[in-house]
């Protein structure tokens, strides 16, 4: 009878046991459990959410730093613009220099013409040269009270020509005609008048002063090649642009002579 009722007891203790168990499993799934996700899916939610704050700032603090840099380096480049320009007015003194900021350039006409502040009012007339820092552009064409359209050498005008020099040597030159621009290769094209000239890749191709618009020892641009033509007294040199002609703000309007007035 003893082992019956100790047998008993320890089979009651198992089922309780059991019974514990089964209450507490279904008691940590249905309930335990998910609050514990839901808890664990909030914490990663709002740390998710936090860090997507503070990834957004960043990003709007770097496009500001990056419009800054932008904006500075934009105003350093026209600073040493405006310095190569006053060191070459200083430099040319056989000249009167006016300096005159880049107005626009339309999109159809971007390699022919540019608008300049400054006309009549500012004493610029028609035909007058144009020069950046770096070398000639091109001549005034048209002239109002407060503005100038300015046809740049790389305009396909049949008439924009310019009479130029190559130097050969520093006591020597030879004649040329500068008559062509090809876009395709960004090079003018001269036709060199004398074709015994030693001409060399690299040689410097200044205005010539003939043909009274461009006055004399402007610089045009370096020889870049040179072509022979069969049959012909004649040869057809290339030469690379000195100035920069897709970018810039700032040019100089010459004229001859010394203004007693500066």
């Amino acid at each position: 009878i003893l082992f019956i009722v100790v047998s008993a007891d320890r089979l009651v203790n198992n089922i309780q046991q059991r019974g514990y168990s089964v209450l507490g499993s279904i008691s940590y799934t249905l309930f335990t459990y998910p609050f514990e996700t839901a808890s664990i899916f909030v914490d990663d939610f709002m740390t998710f959410s936090k860090l997507r704050a503070e990834q957004r700032i960043t990003q709007e603090q770097l496009d500001r730093l990056a419009a800054f840099r932008a904006e500075l380096e934009e105003s350093y480049r026209q600073i040493r613009e405006l310095k190569q320009l006053l060191n070459l007015k200083e430099s040319m003194m056989d000249f009167t220099l006016t300096p005159h900021r880049v107005m626009s350039r339309s999109s159809d006409s971007f390699s022919s013409i540019v608008y300049i502040q400054g006309g009549s009012n500012e004493g610029i007339q028609i035909d007058q040269a144009v020069i950046t820092s770096l070398g000639l552009v091109g001549k005034v064409e048209t002239v109002f009270e407060n503005s100038s359209i300015v046809r740049l050498l790389t305009s396909q005008d049949i008439d924009n020509k310019v009479s130029v020099r190559i130097q050969l040597t520093p006591t020597t030159t030879a004649e040329a005609v500068l008559d062509d621009y090809d876009p395709n290769t960004g090079l003018f094209s001269l036709l060199l008048l004398d074709t015994s000239a030693p001409i060399n890749e690299g040689s410097t191709v200044i205005t010539s002063g003939l043909g009274g618009i461009y006055p004399s020892g402007l610089l045009v641009g370096y020889v870049d090649s040179i072509q022979r033509l069969p049959n012909s007294v004649s040869a057809r040199v290339w030469v690379r642009p000195s100035a920069r002609f897709a970018s810039f703000d700032y040019v100089m309007v010459v004229r001859q002579g010394v203004d007693n007035n500066e």
